[in-house]
């Protein structure tokens, strides 16, 4: 693809050149350090251009290059490197359950959470990272995480507001879970107050209406 002069920035599109190409892509590969080297990719790869001198190679996802696209900015004083940037669609190319459960799938969920556990047992061939809530989407959002086994009611605004993002499968969850409260083990009387709070509030349909305002149709739902 290019000869032995040439230096070759990359991200993860690397691993399809490794598959692809039938020998070495350059003389020289360079990579960012991090969970997959989004950062500032396009400023690394001018500060190589220059400094080695010679034509160099930017082969980067559409989202790392939007991410970093003002590092492409230079000054007219400013010596211009020779850089070509290539910039590959990235969509992931999962439109069933069943692509998920693959080597080069990367998935988030929050960390000790039901979702970590069912990405373990429902996708053991995945690479499951766990984070806090709001980590574990900005993985997704920015291309660095292929997919998040989340609650529906927190999918579906990071959806909304998230162009290029979907629900894989909005019609058929494959995990019903019922959340739980813990108290304090001995704690008789904080016991017999939360039980008390939930009966009322059940009783007079408070929880009921709240959860499907929030989540959806209670048909179904234990008692």
């Amino acid at each position: 693809m290019v000869d032995d002069r040439h230096d070759a920035r990359v991200k993860n599109a690397l691993r399809d050149l490794d598959l692809a190409a039938p020998g070495a892509v350059a003389g020289r590969v360079v990579a960012n350090r991090g969970l997959a080297g989004i950062d500032g990719l396009l400023s690394t790869a001018v500060g190589v251009a220059l400094v080695s001198r010679a034509p160099a190679y930017a082969l980067v996802g559409d989202l790392t290059f939007l991410h970093d696209s003002g590092g492409l900015l230079i000054g007219r004083d400013e010596p211009h490197p020779d850089l070509t940037v290539v910039v590959v669609n990235d969509e992931s190319g999962i439109t069933s359950l069943d692509d998920l459960s693959s080597g080069d799938v990367t998935i988030t969920a929050l960390v000790g959470s039901t979702a970590a556990n069912l990405v373990t047992t429902t996708f053991p061939d995945a690479e499951l990272v766990e984070l806090e809530q709001q980590p574990a989407f900005l993985e997704v959002a920015s291309g660095r995480a292929d997919a998040i086994v989340v609650e529906e009611y927190l999918a579906l605004p990071f959806v909304e507001e998230n162009d290029g993002v979907s629900v894989l499968n909005p019609d058929q969850p494959f995990s019903q879970e019922y959340g739980r409260l813990a108290v304090p083990r001995g704690d008789v009387l904080w016991l017999e107050y939360v039980d008390n709070w939930l009966d009322y509030y059940t009783a007079n349909g408070t929880l009921d209406g709240l959860y499907e305002d929030i989540i959806g149709p209670t048909d179904g739902l234990p008692q």
